[in-house]
């Protein structure tokens, strides 16, 4: 919850950020928060799930998170192109 909290205050502080040295060292932080959270649900999925299944919802799990970035991808491409 904690990793939550922290990524979430970083990004925010982010998008307050005065300069490019300020915004990179702010992201930084940022996304090692946001690589525990995924680590820390991986560790979740493993101690929850029963022992015959364990492989296969860690391996769901990558493949949602991987399908999430090629859409984020794709909705990039028509959005990056807008005037704002």
């Amino acid at each position: 919850l904690m990793t939550v909290a922290r990524y979430s205050v970083l990004t925010g502080l982010t998008a307050m950020s005065r300069g490019a040295v300020e915004f990179g060292t702010l992201q930084f932080f940022a996304r090692v928060f946001l690589s525990v959270e995924v680590l820390v649900s991986q560790v979740v999925i493993v101690e929850e799930m029963p022992s015959h299944c364990r492989g296969w919802a860690v391996g769901v799990t990558s493949v949602c998170s991987c399908w999430g970035s090629g859409l984020a991808i794709l909705i990039f491409g028509f959005v990056g192109d807008t005037p704002w």
